[in-house]
């Protein structure tokens, strides 16, 4: 195998691993919509999977080895998405538990399918309290048209964050960042 090869199939079982994850966990706790995944691209993420461990297990010696070949035992008997709809709820989240663990160990850092799915919600639920605060005050009884009314409204704002203290700015400024962090995290999250 070439020298590329080997320093890229940790960054592939990473990925593969962080989906097929998302995956069991999704049925272990009765998402909706999880099971509509083509079952080919299962199988052949299941297979990946497996042939990776496998693979860099063969390369490594001691723990790391051990650690290699538990990861590949736990992704092996999950052959196809209906045996992961009929198995019992408490069994996949003994699997989540194991899996989890073992992708701390292996890789460092533990990625939750709970947290990117909750950061998403909300922040399009906040996207759609400020689209609706935005749409009732600028549609709200008035006689200047929509457009006279955006152009006032930039102004103010302009003049307005032109106005602010320091500290308003910080605040400002943090969350403007905050906002930025949250995109770029599920951004990375989901490739």
């Amino acid at each position: 195998m070439s020298k590329t090869t080997e320093s890229v199939e940790p960054a592939v079982l990473r990925r593969n691993w962080r989906q097929w994850m998302d995956i069991v966990e999704g049925f272990a706790r009765r998402r909706r919509g999880v099971g509509k995944m083509d079952q080919s691209a299962y199988v052949a993420l299941q297979i990946d999977l497996v042939r990776i461990c496998s693979e860099l297990a063969e390369k490594t010696r001691g723990a790391e080895r051990v650690r290699y070949l538990q990861l590949r035992d736990v992704v092996r008997p999950w052959l196809s998405l209906q045996l992961l709809a009929q198995t019992d709820q408490v069994i996949l989240l003994s699997v989540v538990t194991q899996g989890r663990q073992l992708e701390k160990e292996v890789m460092g850092s533990v990625s939750t399918y709970s947290f990117r799915r909750r950061a998403y919600r909300i922040s399009l639920i906040l996207a759609l309290v400020a689209a609706v605060a935005a749409g009732w005050w600028l549609l709200r009884d008035t006689e200047d048209s929509v457009l006279q009314r955006l152009a006032k409204e930039r102004q103010f704002l302009w003049h307005s964050i032109s106005d602010l203290s320091t500290t308003q700015t910080i605040v400002l400024a943090v969350a403007v960042a905050g906002v930025a962090a949250l995109y770029l995290l599920a951004r990375r999250e989901r490739s």
